[in-house]
Formats: C-alpha cells, structure tokens, sequence
C-alpha cells in the first residue's frame, strides 16, 4: 500500500511540475505538506483553503486577459525545448521518436505546441524529411494532430507564421516517386483544406485572421498546379477551398487580392475555379 501511495505521489508531483509555474507548484506542495502535518483540524483547514483560493487567483490572472499561456510552466518548457532538439536531431530514430513526442503532447496540451514557433517549425522540417521513413512518419503525425491542432490556425502566431512552410513541405510529395508519400501528401493537404474550412464562421467574426491565415494557402495552392491536378481529390478540394474564399471575401475582392500574390496566368487559375 505504501508502495502505491509513493508511486501516486511522484506522479501527482511530475503532474504538477508540468502544468504549473515553480511558484504555483510550490504553493501546492506547501498547502499539502500543512494538511498532512496538522491533520484535518477545522481552522487549519481554513488555512489552506486560503491558501488555495490565493493559488487559484494568480492562475485566473495569469490565465486572463487574452485566455492564451502568459508563461508556459518551466517544466513543460523543457519539455517542449527537448522535443524540438529530437526533431531537428542528426539521428533519424531519434527524429522519429520526437514526432512520436510530438503526437503525445499535443493529446494533453495542443495550445501550447501551437504556441511555439520554433517547435512547429521543426516538426514541419520533418514533413520533407530527407530519410523517407521520417517524413512518412511525419505525415502520419500530422493527421493526428490536425484535429487537435486546426483551432488554432487562426489565433497562434506559431501556426499562423508557418503555414506556407507547412503547405510547401506537403506538396513537396506530390511529384515523390513513392506511392505511399504521395497518397499521404494528397490526404493531408485534403484534410488541411478542410480543417481551415472552419473560416467560412470564423470569418464573421474575425475577417482579418482568415485573410491572413487562409488566403496563403490559396496562392501557394494555385502556384504548382502541376501538383494540385494530379489527384481528383485533391482538385475538388482546392476547388471548393478557392469557392469559400470567394463566398467570405466576395469575388471581385479575392481577384484584387490576388493581384499581388499571383501571376496573370496563375489569376485565369483562380478565375476559373472561382466562377
């Protein structure tokens, strides 16, 4: 039993360290260590639960304002920082095992990868992945993440920095002799065009987010045509991607728009897939 308890307390902490700032995990650990040495008498029981209300009052400070991380706790900072060093490592196992890190955390904590640039830039680096069991691996990840991850398209500068980079690196496989790549390549931009199909209602709200995050896409889409018509799929879903721009923006707007992203040649593109 005791060997029980010592394993749910090294977890409890470890749960803490993570979440938690180094003051705030303090705070908890004092708050515990009082209870367990006072017993539960009723005023020292008061004690901590002001203890606590304190605790939870600097976690609504530092959680408000702009409802994002103010300060990503030290522990998981490390975390994030040792994840990023695996994806960009020499070794390719360890690269592997970085984006296996990669898919773990965004389960328990998706903002906060979507808040690091440089971490979402590293994982995107492995997209194209030199070692095609990487890159393989890496498209795979990314399919799992997307839903957890797409939210924040629009709000984290981390994704919205990197989204050209992440659309590139997948069309990178269009023209791959492997069959696998491309097939995966074709199935991740098509679920990436989808996932930004959040924008038609986002678009309401917050027009300015989904010309900055979803017309990108769009110009690099309609800049390699080569690769975006080599699949039926993938043709229908840049179509309908390009005919919800035109619904939010309008379509005399989206061709202003595109004066200065695309060429007349790549503009005739669009105008065909926007009538």
């Amino acid at each position: 039993m005791d060997i029980d308890i010592e394993k749910d307390r090294a977890l409890f902490d470890r749960t803490v360290r993570k979440m938690l700032s180094d003051a705030e995990a303090r705070s908890v650990q004092e708050v515990l260590e009082g209870i367990k040495k006072r017993g539960t008498d009723g005023n020292n029981l008061d004690a901590s639960s002001a203890s606590l209300t304190s605790l939870h009052r600097a976690g609504s400070v530092r959680k408000s304002g702009t409802n994002r991380i103010s300060r990503i706790p030290d522990a998981l900072q490390h975390d994030l920082d040792e994840m990023r060093a695996d994806l960009s490592a020499s070794g390719w196992e360890r690269r592997i095992s970085g984006l296996k890190r990669f898919d773990e955390m965004v389960s328990v904590n998706a903002r906060a990868v979507a808040s690091d640039t440089n971490l979402i830039e590293a994982f995107i680096g492995r997209l194209n992945d030199i070692n095609s069991k990487v890159s393989l691996e890496a498209m795979q990840t990314f399919l799992l993440t997307l839903p957890l991850l797409s939210k924040f398209f629009s709000a984290e500068t981390g994704l919205k920095a990197v989204l050209n980079q992440l659309v590139n690196a997948l069309m990178s496989h269009l023209a791959s002799r492997s069959e696998e790549h491309r097939q995966m390549a074709q199935t991740s931009l098509e679920e990436t065009v989808r996932s930004v199909g959040i924008i038609r209602s986002l678009y309401r709200n917050k027009p300015k987010q989904v010309e900055v995050t979803a017309l990108p896409i769009l110009w690099e889409l309609i800049k390699s045509p080569s690769q975006t018509q080599s699949d039926a799929e993938l043709r229908r879903a840049v179509h309908d991607y390009a005919s919800l721009l035109r619904d939010c923006f309008g379509e005399k707007t989206l061709l202003e728009m595109a004066n200065s992203h695309l060429n007349p040649n790549q503009k005739k593109t669009l105008e065909a897939l926007i009538k």
